[in-house]
């Protein structure tokens, strides 16, 4: 049978090793979550790391204020598969 004090010493140390790992190895850092490419005027490129591969959405005749409203509900959306 496991003590409330075990209990309570093991979660402590496996929550701090946990958020020790995750500063550590730089997780808890906030990058951007996509690249915009424009090479020209008429296509717009999303380059994005997900689900462990890369990822690309280009969009050809739209403009950049819709591409961007696109392109955050995809990553909204990829990010939400990627915590599952």
């Amino acid at each position: 049978m496991i003590s409330r004090r075990l209990f309570n010493s093991r979660f402590l140390a496996a929550s701090t090793g946990a958020a020790f790992a995750l500063t550590v190895s730089g997780c808890s850092k906030s990058a951007p979550r996509y690249d915009i490419v424009k090479d020209s005027p008429e296509f717009i490129q999303m380059n994005m790391r997900t689900l462990g591969a890369d990822a690309s959405i280009v969009l050809s005749g739209i403009d950049e204020t819709r591409a961007i409203e696109i392109f955050e509900g995809a990553a909204t959306r990829l990010d939400e598969l990627n915590a599952i």
